[in-house]
């Protein structure tokens, strides 16, 4: 997938704006695409400031 596509696993688009809303840790973030675990469980990578990267399920971010 690019940067614009929707990701078929969350609907999410490759490159959007997103904010992780769960917990007392809410960054904002660019939407980088989605993985499977080991036990077929989905996960999303967002991009923080500076690259730095984090994996988070789902249901942790909307778009911002």
């Amino acid at each position: 997938m690019q940067e614009g596509d929707t990701d078929p696993r969350t609907g999410f688009i490759i490159g959007e704006m997103v904010v992780k809303h769960t917990g007392e840790y809410n960054p904002p973030g660019i939407y980088r695409g989605s993985i499977l675990t080991c036990a077929g469980k989905v996960r999303v990578i967002v991009e923080h400031d500076y690259g730095m990267l984090h994996i988070y399920a789902p249901e942790q971010i909307k778009s911002k």
